[in-house]
């Protein structure tokens, strides 16, 4: 038996015994197949979640580990490669203020040293008109995307699928001027418990929530503290097993991507 791991950064295996993917498969006694890759959004994860799907990769008895994350990560086809999607939309947001975080003469830049991104400044007038089209669907987004993956549990009932999303549902989607959102009251309003059954779990509590961003200790590539990592990974193995889950660890300050950095900091809604 297998787990399958996908997501973006959070569920990356890193090149350490201590992430979370390595501490779950010791505790399951099951080999893992880690498809996180930094960067991405929910739609590369779904991708090829479906072609391992299509082609009997996944098999009766194994688990299916989904991180989604942030619905504003799209594969736009100018996009370099997947570490560079996070802050496209912020780019047509014409916001005087903010300058694109990985641009060589930003001062403020949060992450030195990665891969310069300013060359998305020539798609501004493109990126703004996926927005205005657009914007409102991506409120709900990661809905349907949970959605559909509970669909997928119904058809593949001897596959365990676990579910989280990487941020909040929302996400900062209201401050995004572009995507002509009213409110976003509705969507903390949504209930999921129908949707939990015998193979199938959607964990309403945010990975980025849950390890948080006030660790003092070193981080690896997934965001985690090496202890943070064994948590999880003992977390994620309590929800498959249907174990009762220790929250004593949670964080209370929320993970903040460098892309949101200038927005208030977001708060915590936990969705029950």
């Amino acid at each position: 038996m297998t787990i399958h791991i996908y997501g973006d950064s959070f569920g990356v295996i890193c090149k350490h015994d201590k992430t979370w993917p390595a501490e779950l498969s010791r505790l399951k006694k099951e080999e893992i197949d880690v498809k996180a890759e930094s960067g991405s959004g929910p739609n590369f994860s779904l991708d090829l979640l479906i072609a391992d799907l299509e082609n009997s990769s996944i098999k009766d008895d194994d688990t299916i580990v989904i991180l989604l994350s942030d619905q504003k990560r799209m594969e736009f086809p100018f996009v370099r490669n997947n570490e560079h999607v996070t802050g496209v939309f912020r780019i047509a947001e014409d916001d005087k203020d903010w300058k694109h975080p990985f641009e060589p003469d930003n001062k403020d830049d949060p992450w030195p040293g990665v891969q310069n991104q300013s060359y998305l400044n020539d798609y501004k007038k493109e990126t703004k008109i996926i927005a205005q089209t657009l914007g409102p669907m991506f409120l709900y987004e990661n809905v349907k995307n949970i959605s559909f993956l509970h669909l997928l549990s119904l058809n593949f009932k001897k596959i365990r699928f676990v579910v989280f999303t990487c941020f909040s549902l929302d996400h900062y989607l209201g401050t995004y001027k572009n995507f002509n959102i009213n409110s976003t009251d509705f969507l903390h309003k949504i209930k999921f418990e129908s949707l939990d059954s015998e193979n199938f779990d959607y964990v309403k509590i945010p990975v980025g929530h849950i390890v948080g961003l006030d660790d003092t200790g070193i981080q690896l590539d997934n965001h985690m503290t090496p202890d943070k990592n064994l948590k999880f990974g003992k977390l994620v193995y309590d929800i498959i097993m249907k174990n009762e889950i220790d929250r004593s660890w949670f964080n209370t300050h929320p993970y903040d991507d460098p892309f949101e950095y200038q927005y208030p900091l977001e708060p915590i809604f936990i969705y029950d």
